[in-house]
């Protein structure tokens, strides 16, 4: 980390032709938007989940760029259960699932988020196996 609270991100793309891997810029990150490890790609776009957004890192333009979240970050204190990206028919998935209940957005052909799912049943919310969500707090019952 650099002196600023800033973390140096370099990415490299692997060429199929060449058979050779290529160095992009080296890119600087604030922490919180350090990406968690997990990773989706929708349409052409790799996306990681990070602290504070989501990063995106388009295939053709090799670019990176941020999306802000549709809502701010719930911590675990607050009643988070569990946070984590996805991937249906090409679009970009959030999914949110705390003490309040089960949400799901998608990120549309205009890069706006959509509410696709809303599920609240009075503090209850349902034992959902979601391939890459943190951990889930809740089994369906109080």
């Amino acid at each position: 980390m650099s002196k600023e609270g800033m973390l140096n991100c370099l990415f490299q793309v692997y060429s199929s032709k060449s058979k050779e891997w290529r160095k992009l810029d080296v890119y600087k990150f604030g922490y919180d938007s350090w990406p968690d490890g997990q990773v989706v790609f929708a349409s052409g776009v790799l996306y990681w989940l990070t602290n504070g957004n989501i990063l995106g890192f388009d295939v053709e333009t090799e670019q990176p760029y941020f999306i802000i979240l549709p809502v701010e970050r719930i911590h675990r204190s607050e009643g988070l259960c569990g946070v984590c990206i996805g991937e249906s028919e090409g679009c970009l998935h959030l999914i949110v699932i705390s003490k309040a209940g089960l949400r799901v957005w998608i990120l549309d052909s205009e890069s706006k988020w959509v509410v696709n799912i809303t599920f609240s049943d009075r503090g209850r919310v349902p034992a959902v196996p979601l391939y890459g969500c943190q951990k889930s707090c809740y089994s369906g019952s109080k």
